[in-house]
This record gives structure tokens, C-alpha cells and sequence, in this order.
């Protein structure tokens, strides 16, 4: 039986009395942990108008996550 590629999705959260740019380190943390495990896909959700999301640009977040990881795909 084949293995299933298993992906992570991203909502880039602010947990309670942190900040955005703590958010995106965790986020960056996910990502790398995600690729260690053998993920295969880190994806990113674009939400606006949400004080507790930090992903508002997918462009950015992505841009942190590639320059931090090597081989899992991201989008």
C-alpha cells in the first residue's frame, strides 16, 4: 500500500497574549518540524480582518517558510 502525503494547513494564529511576529516564528517552527516528519505539502491561509491571524499575506509567510526549510512544497 502506498504511503498518503500528508500536509499541513496554516491559519498563522496569534496565540493569546503573544504577537504577530511570535506567530510567524511558530508558524516557521511548524513548517520546519512538519518537513522533519516527512510532510510532503505546507500550506498557507489567507485571512483578513482577523486581529488573532497573522497569515494576512500568503506571499510573505511563504517567502519566511522557504528561506527556512529545503524540501517540503509550500503554497
Amino acid at each position: 500500500m502506498p504511503n498518503t502525503p500528508l500536509a499541513v494547513l496554516d491559519l498563522v494564529p496569534i496565540s493569546s497574549g503573544s504577537n504577530a511576529p511570535q506567530a510567524l516564528r511558530n508558524s516557521i517552527d511548524l513548517a520546519q518540524h512538519a518537513e522533519d516528519l516527512g510532510y510532503a505539502r505546507y500550506w498557507v491561509a489567507e485571512h483578513h480582518l482577523n486581529p488573532g491571524v497573522a497569515g494576512t499575506s500568503p506571499a510573505v509567510v511563504l517567502a519566511l517558510t522557504a528561506a527556512a526549510t529545503s524540501t517540503i512544497r509550500l503554497g
